[in-house]
């Protein structure tokens, strides 16, 4: 018996170390929120899923924000916790009033239309640019 003790011991601790939870990452109101504020990019959102504001093939690439992501992020103000990271909105209508307040920044100074109208026209913002 002693000599399986040990062996039941290593064995739950490796069940508890590949099976604990990881926390999750995914931000849906983001995606909601702007589905919702602007019904006309609903189909294109819904395609492009998180690469509204991430980079990489819909928006995997976290570490990468577009110009709309940075004005978003401005604008809700995040804190950041002790690792440096921001502590996301969670709140829908603080998220969709914070898309509000960016809808007269444009992508660019030479951009013809700023985020609103190209919101409100059924236009994404430019996607994410690959440089971190």
């Amino acid at each position: 018996m002693r000599s399986v003790f040990p062996l039941l011991v290593m064995f739950g601790v490796a069940l508890l170390w590949t099976g604990s939870p990881r926390p999750a990452e995914a931000r849906p109101q983001y995606h909601q929120a702007l589905m919702k504020k602007y019904e006309g990019v609903k189909d294109q959102a819904r395609e492009t899923k998180c690469a509204v504001c991430h980079g990489g093939k819909n928006g995997v690439d976290k570490t990468v924000i577009s110009d709309y992501g940075k004005a978003l992020l401005e604008a809700l103000d995040l804190e950041k916790n002790d690792k440096g990271k921001y502590v996301m909105e969670r709140d829908y209508e603080k998220i969709s009033e914070a898309m509000g307040k960016i809808e007269d920044k444009k992508p660019s100074e030479d951009s013809p239309k700023t985020y609103g109208e190209m919101l409100k026209a059924g236009e994404l913002p430019p996607p994410a640019k690959d440089e971190k």
